[in-house]
């Protein structure tokens, strides 16, 4: 593999490319291929990483931090417990109407508000951070379908 595919290559790892962008132009959640995305061929790829390891764990890394983003854990003693009756409700219709799960994502939230992760304050954002992450998990599903509601009735109960 040539040394300027390598560091593109590298470089669309670190920004959380996948191989099936890089190497067959899938994009993220689906939809048309897009030959324009391709870096390189997946044999070329594999190849490259087989006789450089340290690629290889490199790739590999950046593949797990794409995959498994951590939160971080909460703090000994630092739960915040601040729960009113209508975030359920109000969370609830901030998500979009056809949306299938939204019980994982409102359990989701709440808990990172029990936590104290989240502020009140800015929940609409953190909402649509949730559904973007949810969409990512399942692919699959039209992007239409789960884009997060602005300007919602109930949002003023937060």
């Amino acid at each position: 593999m040539q040394p300027e595919v390598v560091e593109k290559v590298r470089s669309a790892l670190q920004s959380g490319a996948t191989i099936g962008q890089i190497c067959f132009g899938k994009p993220t959640g689906g939809g048309k291929i897009d030959r324009k995305l391709v870096l390189t061929r997946f044999k070329v790829l594999k190849r490259y990483r087989r006789e450089n390891p340290e690629f290889d764990r490199f790739a590999l890394d950046a593949i797990s931090m794409r995959i498994y983003c951590p939160t971080g854990a909460v703090a000994l003693n630092t739960f915040k417990c601040e729960w009113h009756p209508d975030d359920d409700r109000a969370i609830r219709a901030m998500l979009p109407e056809r949306l299938p799960d939204k019980d994982d994502i409102v359990n989701d939230i709440v808990v990172s508000l029990l936590e104290g992760r989240l502020e009140r304050a800015r929940l609409e954002d953190y909402v649509k951070r949730y559904v973007t992450a949810h969409n990512r998990m399942f692919p699959n599903r039209p992007c239409h379908v789960c884009r997060p509601q602005t300007g919602v009735p109930g949002r003023e109960a937060l």
